[in-house]
């Protein structure tokens, strides 16, 4: 059964007690960390052991998404068992020249690698694809398929013709979305937009990447776009695809 837990779900900052960018990916053994925003290396620790996952996929270079795996570098050097995994991590990441790309290639732990090949690549029970998306920096939506059923995290992003093939057979649709209604120039999908998308595609839509506590408004307008039953995800909280 393909699932996905939150860790952290605010953006561009953590509400009091939350954490931004995160979600475990999960069937059967395998575990794919996607994003590793503020406070994530600490909240990932309650619900897996992080120096056994599989990969670790890191959608864009900005802050909220990519913070915490700058002191996992440390968590992968001094952890006991984190020190003596046999193999490397992979981490695929966009491969843009930055101070944090510089920062994570002093872990010996790590073996980063081209977000851009994840094609159709078999991670564990997991097929993983990515796709290029519109942001200020180099970003990424990312389908899972496994066992039938397929999961697309949107990552961030503005409205663009690659969004509809990522989309294509989904059952959910992880989004990344301006919850405050159709903002103008805003670098992130609208959430109205968001809920004719995933109706479109035929799959749930599960909201995330809240600015506050406020989840109230993003349900009304879902509703408002005929997305009833689409869910403002909970931190903490395992939801199945």
């Amino acid at each position: 059964m393909l699932k996905f837990t939150v860790i952290g779900r605010h953006g561009p900052y953590p509400a009091p007690g939350g954490g931004t960018s995160c979600y475990l990916i999960s069937s059967g053994s395998t575990r794919i960390v996607v994003d590793m925003g503020c406070c994530a290396l600490s909240r990932l620790q309650q619900v897996t052991e992080l120096w056994s996952v599989d990969a670790i996929i890191i959608s864009h270079l900005h802050a909220d998404h990519v913070c915490d795996l700058l002191p996992a570098r440390y968590y992968f050097m001094f952890d006991k068992r984190a020190a003596t995994r046999p193999s490397k991590l992979k981490v695929f990441l966009p491969m843009q020249s930055s101070a944090e790309l510089d920062m994570l290639r002093t872990c010996p732990k790590f073996d980063l690698r081209d977000i851009a090949l994840l094609r159709d690549t078999s991670i564990g029970d997991i097929s993983c694809t990515s796709f290029a998306m519109t942001h200020s920096v180099p970003s990424n939506a990312l389908r899972f398929d496994c066992a039938g059923r397929r999961l697309t995290y949107s990552g961030d992003t503005t409205f663009n013709d690659n969004i509809a093939s990522s989309l294509s057979g989904a059952h959910a649709y992880l989004c990344d979305f301006a919850n405050v209604g159709n903002i103008k120039d805003s670098p992130h999908i609208p959430a109205a937009l968001a809920a004719k998308l995933a109706k479109q595609a035929g799959a749930r839509l599960f909201m995330t990447h809240f600015t506050g506590t406020d989840t109230v408004r993003a349900h009304e307008i879902a509703r408002e776009a005929g997305h009833s039953d689409a869910v403002a995800v909970e931190e903490l909280q395992t939801y199945s695809v």
